[in-house]
């Protein structure tokens, strides 16, 4: 049997750091790739891809630190750069359809 839902998650949190630092740390490959993912797994940095524009290519290849034959790649789309205030990417697999919108407002 095979089920759908939806599931929004909503994140808030204040960071010492300015807008756009923000804003670059998720849009400068290298900068992304030294922080993304989960704890226990790390980018390869030559695989991080950022087109920031509409329809752009956003993606990586993370790797278990545990076994580095475990990876995971993701692939998604831009779907909004507004430098300084938001990233928006989505990611579709046969599996599932993920969003992924970071609005950064300065405080």
């Amino acid at each position: 049997m095979t089920s759908s839902r939806d599931v929004d998650i909503q994140v808030s949190h204040e960071f010492a750091a300015s807008a756009e630092e923000l804003y670059t740390a998720f849009t400068a490959p290298l900068i992304l790739a030294r922080w993304f993912g989960p704890f226990g797994w790390s980018v390869r940095h030559d695989s991080v891809v950022v087109e920031p524009r509409p329809y752009g290519r956003y993606g990586l290849t993370l790797v278990s630190d545990d076994d580095p034959e475990l990876t995971h790649t993701v692939r998604a789309r831009v779907l909004e750069f507004l430098p300084g205030r938001r990233v928006a990417i989505e990611e579709r697999t046969a599996m599932t359809q993920m969003h992924l919108t970071v609005d950064i407002t300065p405080t």
